[in-house]
């Protein structure tokens, strides 16, 4: 939760979300919703004046051209935006620099408990054991991933690595889906 003048709790909230306020080297300038967010050096800044004159903050939707835009050089920086499937192209890429670390992100598939079908737990752990996650990794995120066990990444101080898993097992699916109720047909 950000800091803001007694005043902005009386604006309409779309009034001051157009014309913010702040303390630090750069001041709000423009915004085009959906396209740009323009930031000036702020010359009665108190600290050390920054370089730049201003920033531009571009908002590309799509992966692809966001990293075409950074290959051509009409955009400096892009921070977890390259989709997996192009980090190759910019890593060899001269004038390029690729930096990666570890991240929070994950993915996860969520079920409706309520569903007739889903609430039964060897139905989901059916699913949970006929998810191929390797190949995931390796297809969809390009080697760029782990395997996750949880919300946290195993550098986090809470991460628990203690917990149920499930490993790529189709024979053990099926036989799950078996006793729930749902044999194979064929």
């Amino acid at each position: 939760m950000g800091i803001i003048p007694e005043r902005a709790t009386r604006l309409p909230g779309a009034e001051f979300s157009l014309n913010p306020i702040g303390s630090g080297p750069f001041h709000f300038s423009s915004h085009i919703p959906n396209r740009e967010l323009v930031m000036r050096r702020f010359e009665h800044y108190f600290g050390q004046k920054p370089l730049l004159k201003g920033i531009q903050f571009k908002f590309i939707k799509d992966g692809m051209i966001r990293t075409m835009e950074l290959m051509k050089g009409t955009i400096e920086l892009t921070q977890n935006d390259i989709p997996p499937r192009l980090v190759a192209l910019i890593r060899n890429k001269p004038n390029t620099k690729l930096s990666s670390c570890p991240s929070n992100n994950y993915t996860y598939i969520g079920f409706n408990m309520n569903h007739p079908i889903l609430k039964k737990a060897k139905v989901r752990q059916a699913i949970a054991y006929a998810i191929n996650r390797q190949a995931i990794i390796d297809q969809v995120f390009q080697g760029t991933a782990i395997q996750a066990t949880g919300l946290l990444n195993p550098d986090h101080w809470a991460y628990e690595s203690d917990v149920v898993t499930y490993k790529y097992n189709l024979v053990r699916a099926q036989k799950l889906l078996d006793e729930a109720g749902f044999p194979d047909p064929d």
